[in-house]
């Protein structure tokens, strides 16, 4: 039986209740906090009547009064000063913002005349702030009813983005450091060539996935696709920068229909391995200039990131997802989408080198899919709680089996003979590394959104439009009911009564 603490917004995962809030996204800890409901009642009491009238001029706004604090811990080095900045200047900002409260979810609030800020030389390193904020309502409405905050951050979509990149960059030091290219015999580089073909078939048929991408979209995918691809050729294996390049390459396609078009020009400039950008000229002239990843193209290409449609994203990341299946043997259960790879038979030293270079492809393939997922799932416009919470299930299970298959390499004993290692300790943990900043991210996104319940339809006839304005006071949502049970709802004027249907709960 689930307790009060189980309907928390915040919890630890040991069922603890967690106290950090946050107010525009600058975190704090919250000691207590009061609420007040009620409504706009005017009394008039009139000459010799004993009972007097009551006015009501409708619901009165709630207003939350939050007893927060910023202390120093070790999260902060032990300094408390930039934290308490922070949250003065968030404080300051006009209009309304985003309040993430432990009890109550995210709410769409104003702060209600000044905050107070204390702060002790008898007690040093805490600042303690006093706040009322306002819940914000739409105007007009029969019933409060909080607006939702923007359901793509930036910040999240910032953390995640950087999260990723050192993984990136962890898997591409290590594909460099594992595979070894030089000098090969013609059948090794041709099995290489083989698993580039294999997987540019596998990226061409699960594109195949992706639902509501415009023609044009799908054929720059696969002209970007096809221009990587073109880039990889025998010349190309004997340089580890440069393949591991052109396998991160091959994903903007796919990195173009999510909107991703700031990463595809910094991708195509900056060298993987070296971080410099390439040369803009041929001929005497030609240079390179070093950069860091955070300035000039990619940073300037896009303000902010771009929300993507949730039916377009989802189906994006799931076909992301499904590349984290190459490199299978033909026949395998998970080889629907292509990108099989025949397996080799170790027997010599040079058949155990083939083996370890195309297993640190695949890992590194299934790596780059797994990344490009998660920063795709974090830029959906979602519609629901549970559709973000879906969407992070499917992500992180597919990232469980990457580390479950990068933790038997560790535990592989087919090379200790020739002197070989394909364990991957680097990207593992850095992975692992990823996936709190990636959940984190997602269930901020979900914080503020609706969530599905279940609605019994009365067994009398019922419209659509009946139905949206009792739930939810407006007419237009009559097409977020029908759309959400297309299955269930043959005319939007009969309701299936009786029936169960699905609904948002906001």
């Amino acid at each position: 039986m689930s307790s009060w603490r189980d309907r928390l917004v915040w919890v630890e995962s040991d069922n603890q209740q967690r106290k950090k809030a946050s107010f525009r996204g600058v975190p704090f800890f919250i000691r207590d906090s009061d609420r007040s409901i009620g409504r706009r009642n005017v009394v008039h009491q009139y000459p010799f009547k004993d009972v007097p009238y009551v006015e009501d001029l409708g619901q009165d706004a709630d207003e939350f009064i939050v007893n927060g604090y910023v202390v120093q811990n070790e999260d902060n080095g032990q300094d408390y000063i930039d934290e308490r900045d922070a949250l003065i200047k968030a404080l300051r900002e006009p209009g309304p913002g985003t309040l993430i409260h432990p009890y109550y979810g995210g709410l769409w609030v104003s702060l209600s005349g000044k905050a107070r800020v204390e702060e002790s030389f008898i007690q040093g390193g805490i600042a303690r702030f006093t706040m009322a904020f306002i819940l914000v309502t739409e105007a007009g409405q029969a019933k409060a009813k909080v607006i939702p905050f923007p359901k793509t951050e930036t910040d999240y979509v910032e953390a995640v983005d950087d999260k990723a990149e050192e993984s990136l960059d962890a898997a591409e030091d290590e594909f460099s450091e594992k595979a070894d290219l030089e000098d090969m015999p013609s059948y090794a580089e041709n099995s290489i060539m083989d698993a580039v073909d294999s997987y540019k078939g596998m990226l061409q048929t699960v594109s195949k996935l992706v639902q509501g991408a415009f023609p044009s979209q799908i054929s720059a995918s696969l002209a970007y696709l096809t221009k990587a691809y073109l880039g990889i050729d025998l010349a190309t294996l004997s340089d580890v920068c440069a393949l591991a390049s052109g396998i991160g390459d091959m994903f903007n396609g796919l990195k173009s229909i999510a909107g991703m078009y700031g990463d595809l020009l910094s991708d195509q400039l900056l060298g993987s391995c070296s971080g410099t950008v390439k040369s803009f000229f041929s001929g005497p002239m030609a240079t390179t200039v070093e950069v860091k990843a955070t300035e000039g193209f990619e940073a300037s290409t896009m303000e902010k990131p771009l929300k993507i449609n949730e039916n377009l994203g989802k189906t994006t990341v799931r076909a992301m997802l499904a590349v984290n299946c190459f490199g299978e043997s033909e026949g395998d259960a998970n080889s629907i989408y292509g990108g099989t790879i025949p397996s080799v038979t170790i027997t010599t030293a040079q058949k155990a080198r083939q083996a370890a270079n195309l297993n640190v492809i695949v890992n590194l393939v299934r790596i780059n899919a797994i990344i490009v997922a998660m920063r795709t799932a974090v830029r959906i416009n979602y519609s629901s709680y549970d559709s973000v919470m879906e969407m992070m299930e499917e992500v992180v299970g597919e990232l469980e089996s990457l580390l479950l298959r990068l933790g038997n390499d560790a535990a592989d004993t087919d090379y200790d003979g020739y002197n070989i290692t394909v364990a991957s300790p680097a990207s593992y943990q850095a992975l692992v590394g990823l996936r709190p900043v990636f959940v984190e991210a997602m269930i901020a996104l979900g914080a503020s959104l609706a969530k599905i319940i279940d609605y019994e339809v009365p067994p009398t006839t019922m419209p659509t439009l009946i139905l949206a304005y009792d739930k939810y006071f407006d007419l237009d949502r009559e097409s977020e009911i029908i759309g959400r049970n297309v299955s269930l709802i043959d005319h939007p004027g009969f309701l299936p009564g009786g029936k169960t249907i699905e609904i948002l709960n906001l």
